[in-house]
């Protein structure tokens, strides 16, 4: 079964993109060209016509965030009739409440994302009882991420002529076999803050705000070397800061952003395993063991494809629900790492700026 919600693409093209996303980040064409015995010139020229045709972009940092004291939320808001002119104006004015969009599924209404401190009360939990009281929202869930892994594409389910020939009926023969194994999934609830100090902080910044930087570009706004930044760099993947790049290419001309959120008292292995065969770029974020988070964006005329797994998932699942984002996100212009604190090294300001946002919800 083909897709035809799909850009025209060859096999030169997919060889190109699954070499470029299994190679260090920022390879050269060079190294690329010895993988596959194709001319550099011919690569540059592939990639080129790919990013041209918005296909391709550049790779985006993926970051370990509670490595660095952040505490991390997915927050689905159940919206009141009346009130969106205030809780927009509320979110967009504090910087710890990183971005919010659309969604219509169980929670009709937004979904937030909201960064904390490690150290400090559970300020979100504060902010939306207040919104609740003062009648701004009707309800509110919250999904704090503890760990995530994220999946790229898998590139075997292209032909060898560039065609996409995956379909969700695969997927569903998958879990009706019950033949998945329990691969063992492990993380920490309460993983060590990470050494880092304010320059590493302002390298992150740079790579997320701007996608085509490079190290050279970097080390000249922080008055550094090309190499101490490449070293600087090392360093946080080393350290599972940066825990690697999230894939550029969006070769699907419609797609829809879904997030699942799934309850199960004793069958997280074989759940995730069962995710894990999706092949399309998607996120797994655990709250704990018996919450799991999944993310990903689908072409918009396979989510039947996906419910219908879904369905056949329920014996091990106790609940779930779907959200889907109806539009891109709004941005608060700062981002996590504004706020940290250049003296003290910490994330303590993200506590002024929900005190503020309290104080200005109470005088409603």
């Amino acid at each position: 079964m083909t897709n035809n919600n799909i850009a025209e693409l060859d096999g030169n093209d997919i060889r190109i993109v699954s070499t470029l996303d299994s190679l260090p980040h920022k390879s050269s064409t060079k190294r690329i060209s010895e993988e596959l015995d194709i001319p550099s010139r011919s690569i540059r020229y592939r990639l080129a016509k790919l990013k041209e045709r918005d296909i391709l972009k550049e790779q985006t940092v993926i970051t370990h965030e509670r490595k660095l004291g952040i505490r991390e939320s997915f927050i689905f808001i159940e919206e009141r009739r009346n009130s969106r002119k205030t809780f927009c104006k509320i979110i967009e004015e504090n910087p710890a409440l990183s971005w919010y969009v659309p969604t219509s599924g169980k929670y009709q209404g937004f979904i937030l994302h909201a960064i904390n401190a490690m150290n400090v009360p559970d300020y979100p939990r504060q902010l939306l009882e207040q919104m609740k009281e003062k009648e701004i929202i009707n309800d509110y869930f919250i999904f704090e991420i503890i760990e995530y892994q994220e999946y790229g594409w898998n590139y075997k389910c292209f032909n060898e002529d560039g065609k996409w020939v995956w379909n969700w009926k695969i997927w569903e023969d998958y879990i009706k076999k019950e033949e998945y194994g329990q691969e063992v999934v492990e993380f920490e609830e309460n993983p060590k803050v990470t050494s880092f100090d304010y320059i590493d902080i302002q390298i992150l910044r740079h790579f997320i705000l701007f996608e085509n930087i490079t190290q050279k570009e970097i080390g000249k706004k922080l008055a550094l070397s090309e190499s101490q930044i490449g070293r600087r760099l090392r360093s946080l993947e080393q350290s599972e800061i940066i825990r690697g790049y999230r894939t550029g290419f969006t070769p699907f001309t419609e797609t829809q952003a879904v997030l699942c959120m799934i309850k199960t008292n004793n069958s997280l292995e074989c759940i995730v395993n069962i995710l894990k065969q999706i092949p399309y770029p998607k996120t797994i974020a655990f709250e704990n063991r018996h919450s799991i988070g999944l993310g990903f964006e689908i072409p918009t005329n396979e989510i039947n494809g996906f419910l219908n797994g879904l369905h056949c998932l329920r014996p091990l699942i106790d609940s779930y629900f779907v959200q889907y984002q109806l539009s891109s996100p709004t941005f608060n212009p700062q981002t996590s790492f504004d706020l940290f604190d250049k003296d003290s090294n910490d994330l303590n300001q993200v506590a002024t700026e929900y005190e503020k946002t309290l104080e200005q919800i109470r005088a409603i």
